[in-house]
């Protein structure tokens, strides 16, 4: 019974790996593409700035 729980366990520390190993490639891509898409705001900040603001001003 407990080889069982050892081997589950096993298991579960497998699927755990996968997936933190899953999210830490999807969080590499979400931190690349912010990169880029802050860089594009710099380099044209007028256009930015202006949906920024309320439509009231």
């Amino acid at each position: 019974m407990t080889g069982m729980m050892i081997v589950y366990g096993d298991r579960i520390l497998l699927e755990l790996d996968q997936i933190s190993a899953k999210f830490l490639l999807i969080w590499d891509l979400v931190r690349a593409s912010l990169i880029l898409t802050d860089q594009s705001k710099r380099s044209r900040p007028s256009q930015k700035v202006n949906h920024c603001l309320p439509s009231s001003y």
